[in-house]
Parts: structure tokens; sequence; C-alpha cells
């Protein structure tokens, strides 16, 4: 199955990566951003193996599903055989705005 990054999460990954380069290290941020996009990744083989984030769950959205990798969320849908990949977050942030405004627009 086709995993597709939108623009907001290739946006949160080139953030959340820079971030880690500037506070903490070039090699850190190489390290993080090989694991995001292997959890990113395996989602082609197991599209189904993520939850329903709880703040969204709450108030009856279902079509979104998260899997983490280490502090990370990442929020995709399953759509027409396809992964689509919307959010990359950092799991330790208030996201339930962040999520109501990306994904409920």
């Amino acid at each position: 199955m086709p995993v597709f990054l939108l623009k907001d999460a290739e946006d949160d990954i080139y953030d959340i990566c820079t971030f880690a380069a500037i506070s903490n290290s070039p090699e850190r941020a190489d390290k993080l951003f090989k694991s995001l996009r292997k959890t990113c990744e395996s989602l082609a083989d197991f599209p189904l193996k993520g939850h329903v984030p709880p703040e969204l769950e709450r108030v009856t959205v279902f079509e979104y599903r998260e899997v983490r990798c280490t502090s990370y969320r990442i929020i995709y849908r399953l759509r027409n055989e396809s992964v689509f990949i919307h959010c990359v977050l950092d799991s330790r942030r208030n996201i339930q705005e962040i999520l109501h405004r990306r994904l409920l627009r």
C-alpha cells in the first residue's frame, strides 16, 4: 500500500529535525529522521497497526489513526488503498487543538 506524506506532515518532520539538530546535534537529528521515516514506511505493510487518537475518538471522529515513534505521534488516514500521513506531532504538546484545526477543517 503506498504511503504519502502531506505537506503539513513534511513540514512537521522538517521542524522536528531542525530543532533536534540545533538543540542536540545533527547526528541526533539524522537518527530521528531515519526513525520517523521507518515508522511511516512501515504503514505500507501494516496500515491498521495504529489506533484512533483519543482526542478524536472523544468527538466521534474515527477515520484517523496514529502510531508512535519515540515521543512523536504520526497521525494518518487510510483512503483508496493508500495511507496519507497528516501530522507528525510531539506527544508532549497539547495536540487536541492542532488535530481539530488540521484534520477537521
